[in-house]
C-alpha cells in the first residue's frame, strides 16, 4: 500500500484491480462514476473503456474545474498489450481548444518520450491520443505514463516527519542527477516542489518505513520554455524564484525550487510558513532542522538565493559541492590537490608515513592534524585579498577535517557578514560562541570552575572574537543586546585588540542607552587598549557632545582623520558605521566655526 495526496500523480491508496468504480473521462460529467463492469456511463453515455484499452480506477488528484487537466489511475486492458493488467497513469487535457494549453501539454508529451532516466516517468509508446466525446462534442488531449508506486515528499514528510541530512543528501544527489539530464537538453522544469517528487517504493530494502529507493520526478506540465512562454506565469507560490514568477524562468530557476523543497523536508515546514530575516530577508530555516551541517545549509541557502547570479552556475558545480559534503576520501584528495603546493606536499608526506611505519609512530601523523590550520591560513591570506568565495570554501573545507576549528568558524561569520548576508554572520558567530566549551566536564552545578579539566578543543580567542562581532551587529541592526556576551569575552580574550573592540561595543550601547557616564568610561577603557581604534574615537566624539551639549570641534575632526586613512587605506573595508560617523563628523566640522 502506498500513500500520497491529491496534489500529485500518485494515488492516495493504490487501488486493486478488483475495484467496485469506473470513472468516466468526460469532465463535464455531473456524475463520473460508475460500477464496475459497466461499459459506458449510466449519466453521460461515454464509452468507458477509453481508447479501447484503459479503464478509469481512481483519480490521484481532486476533479475540479480549477485544473485544466485530470490524472487517473488506470488499468490497461489492451488484449493485445504486453502490459495487459497492469496500473498505469492518464493525464487528460481537458481544454483542447485553448492553444497555449495545448502547446504545453503536447510538449510534456514530447519531453517524457525524448528522456530517459530512471528519476523521470516512462510515456507509453502511443504517445499523445484524441478522445471523441459526443455529449457535449468535445475532443480531449490524453497521454498515458508508468505508475510510480511509492509516496510523494509531501506526504512523506506529514506522515514520518522531517528528514535527517542523510537522506537529504541522498535525494538531492538523485534529483541534481535529473536536473542535469533536463538542464543538459535546455529544459527548465519549473515546477520543483515535494509534492511532485516521489520516491519509488524499493521492494529489495528491509527499511520499510523510509522505502529509500529512486526519487522521481513527475508532472512535467511546465516543462521547457519557448517564444510563447513569453511573459508567461507558471510555478508554484513558495518554490518558484521571482524571475520564474514574472515570465523569465532559467534553467537556475530550478534550483530555487530545489533549496525551498529541501527546506520543507529538512523541517517539516512549507517554506511560506517560516518566518524572514527582517534585514536580509532570508528564510531562518535551519533552527527548525534536526540540526544539518554548515557545508548543506549554504549550498541550500545558495541555491535559493534571491538573485539568480549568486545560485550555483549549473547541476555540475552543485554536484561537486555535494561531493565536498558526502565523499570523504574524494574531498581529501580533490581539496588537497587544488588548494595549492603545500596541501600537495602534506598528502605526500601521508603517502611516505603509510610506507614507513617506524616514522610513523615517531610522528604519529602530525601532519594530519594540521590540514584544518593549514586551510584556515590559507582561507585568511584569500579573505585579506578580498576574494571571498575561495576564503568560504578554505574554511568550510577546514571544518569538514576538524569540525572543531572554531577559528574558521568564525571567519566563516566574517566571509557572510562581508557579502552582507547578517543572518550566516550571526549563526556563524553564535557557533562559535556556544561550542567553546572551555572545560571537558560540565561545571554548571560544580562551585570550583577551576578544578576542571580545560577541554583541548576550545578557543577562548575566537568566542571573545565571535562575541564583539555579534554584539557589534546586535547594536548595528537593532537586534536585543546581550551584555552577558561583552562580560563573557573580557574574561576569555588576553587579546588587547579584541578586548578593545569589547569595551567600544558595550560603550555604544551604553550610548544609546542614553547611559553617558557609563559609555565614556567605557570607551576610555576601549582607547586605553586600542588608541588607533577609529569607532572608538568617532562614539567618543559623539558621547562629548551629547554631555556638553556642544560639538567638540578636536574630537570630530579625530573621527574624521581616521575615517579617511581607513578609506584611503582600504577602500573596500570601512564598515557601515564608519562611513555614517564620518559623514557626520564632516556635517559637524562645516557646522562649527573656526576659531581665529
Amino acid at each position: 500500500m502506498t500513500y500520497s495526496s491529491f496534489n500529485s500523480e500518485t494515488p492516495s491508496e493504490v487501488t486493486s484491480q478488483n475495484s467496485q468504480t469506473v470513472y468516466c473521462i468526460n469532465s463535464q460529467c455531473s456524475h463520473r462514476e460508475n460500477l464496475e463492469g459497466a461499459t459506458v456511463c449510466q449519466n453521460c453515455g461515454t464509452k468507458l473503456l477509453v481508447n479501447n484499452r484503459y479503464q478509469l480506477l481512481k483519480p490521484l488528484r481532486k476533479l475540479t474545474t480549477s485544473s485544466y487537466t485530470d490524472v487517473f489511475l488506470v488499468l490497461d486492458q489492451g488484449l493485445r498489450s504486453k502490459d495487459y493488467g497492469k496500473q498505469k497513469v492518464m493525464k487528460v487535457l481537458k481544454y483542447n481548444d485553448n492553444e497555449d494549453l495545448l502547446r504545453l501539454f503536447k510538449r510534456e508529451v514530447k519531453t517524457l518520450a525524448w528522456l530517459d532516466h530512471p528519476g523521470i516517468p516512462k510515456v507509453d509508446e502511443e504517445g499523445l491520443f484524441t478522445v471523441n466525446i459526443s455529449r457535449p462534442a468535445q475532443s480531449l488531449s490524453c497521454f498515458v505514463m508508468e505508475f510510480i508506486e511509492g509516496d510523494n515528499l509531501q506526504d512523506f514528510v506529514d506522515i514520518n516527519g522531517r528528514i535527517d541530512e542523510k537522506i537529504a543528501l541522498e535525494w538531492l544527489a538523485q534529483l541534481v542527477e535529473i536536473l542535469h539530464e533536463l538542464h543538459g537538453k535546455s529544459l527548465p522544469h519549473r515546477d520543483i516542489k515535494p509534492s511532485n517528487l516521489i520516491v519509488r517504493y524499493d521492494k529489495n530494502t528491509h527499511d520499510q518505513q523510509f522505502r529509500r529507493g529512486q526519487i522521481v520526478l513527475i508532472d512535467f506540465g511546465t516543462v521547457g520554455k519557448d517564444k510563447g512562454d513569453q511573459g508567461t506565469t507558471v510555478g508554484t507560490p513558495g518554490y518558484a524564484p521571482q524571475e520564474q514568477l514574472s515570465g523569465e524562468a532559467v534553467l537556475a530557476s530550478d534550483f530555487f525550487g530545489l533549496g525551498r523543497t529541501f527546506v520543507h523536508l529538512l523541517t517539516g515546514r512549507a517554506p511560506i510558513d517560516i518566518p524572514y530575516h527582517k534585514i536580509t530577508k532570508k528564510l531562518m530555516w535551519r533552527k527548525y532542522t534536526n540540526g544539518i551541517s554548515p557545508l548543506l545549509g549554504n549550498l541550500i541557502d545558495d541555491l535559493m538565493a534571491e538573485d539568480v547570479r549568486r545560485r550555483p552556475k549549473n547541476t555540475l558545480a552543485i554536484q561537486h559541492r555535494l561531493k565536498l559534503i558526502t565523499l570523504p576520501e574524494l574531498l581529501r584528495q580533490e581539496t588537497l590537490s587544488k588548494v595549492n603546493v603545500l596541501m600537495l606536499m602534506i598528502v605526500g608526506a601521508v603517502v611516505f608515513i603509510n610506507y614507513s611505519p617506524f616514522i610513523a609512530r615517531g610522528l604519529n601523523l602530525v601532519s594530519l592534524g594540521n590540514i584544518d590550520r593549514s586551510l584556515q591560513n590559507l582561507g585568511t591570506d584569500k579573505f585579506i585579498e578580498n576574494q571571498l568565495s575561495s576564503a568560504k570554501f578554505l574554511y568550510e573545507a577546514a571544518l569538514y577535517f576538524n569540525p572543531d576549528n572554531l577559528a574558521s568558524e568564525y571567519s566563516l561569520g566574517r566571509v557572510c557578514e562581508a557579502v552582507k548576508d547578517i543572518e550566516c554572520a550571526e549563526e556563524r558567530y553564535e557557533n562559535t560562541i556556544k561550542n567553546n566549551n572551555r572545560f571537558a566536564l560540565d561545571f554548571t552545578n560544580s562551585q570550583d570552575k577551576n578544578s576542571q579539566e580545560v577541554n583541548p578543543k576550545s578557543n577562548p580567542e575566537a568566542a571573545a572574537a565571535a562575541a564583539s562581532s555579534l554584539t557589534r551587529l546586535q547594536i548595528l541592526y537593532q537586534h536585543p543586546f546581550d551584555e552577558k556576551l561583552i562580560r563573557q569575552g573580557l574574561e576569555d580574550t588576553q587579546n588587547s585588540t579584541i578586548k578593545a573592540t569589547l569595551w567600544k561595543n558595550l560603550g555604544w550601547w551604553q550610548f544609546q542607552q542614553n547611559q553617558l557616564a557609563e559609555a565614556e568610561k567605557s570607551l576610555q577603557t576601549a582607547l586605553e587598549l586600542d588608541e588607533n581604534s577609529t569607532p572608538t574615537h568617532c562614539l567618543i566624539a559623539q558621547v562629548t557632545e551629547a554631555k556638553q551639549g556642544l560639538i567638540d570641534p578636536v574630537a570630530w575632526a579625530e573621527c574624521d582623520k581616521r575615517v579617511r586613512e581607513r578609506i584611503e587605506s582600504d577602500p573596500g573595508r570601512p564598515s557601515p558605521e564608519e562611513l555614517q560617523w564620518g559623514l557626520m563628523a564632516q556635517q559637524r566640522l562645516k557646522a562649527e566655526p573656526t576659531n581665529p
